[in-house]
């Protein structure tokens, strides 16, 4: 129940408003729950001695820490104030070139 609740939360859009559930009544920013994760995840990869996996925690990091590097801030930024409705065309597009692609093969 909680990991649904925090899925929820973490698909909010404004930050601040993010709080992560990490136990019986406690809860952190997303942003310091992240970097508890991270931490962890980097504890453990340097453990294992499988450093070259810290490129794509790193690579994570940036998302969480940056908003520019979040996949929804970049589909927003791009589709301007309807990017609901210039997603659901631009998916319209792709689903139409993939069909194209699978008649032609």
């Amino acid at each position: 129940m909680m990991a649904i609740k925090n899925e929820k939360n973490s698909a909010k859009y404004e930050e601040q408003t993010i709080w992560i559930e990490t136990g019986w009544n406690s809860a952190l920013p997303v942003k310091n729950a992240a970097l508890s994760v991270f931490s962890s995840m980097e504890r453990f990869v340097k453990m294992i001695e499988r450093e070259d996996l810290l490129d794509i925690i790193w690579f994570q990091k940036q998302k969480v820490f940056f908003q520019k590097n979040r996949y929804a801030v970049q589909v927003k930024s791009g589709f301007g104030k309807d990017y609901v409705k210039q997603g659901l065309i631009q998916a319209q597009k792709n689903a139409e070139e993939l069909a194209q692609i699978v008649d032609a093969g």
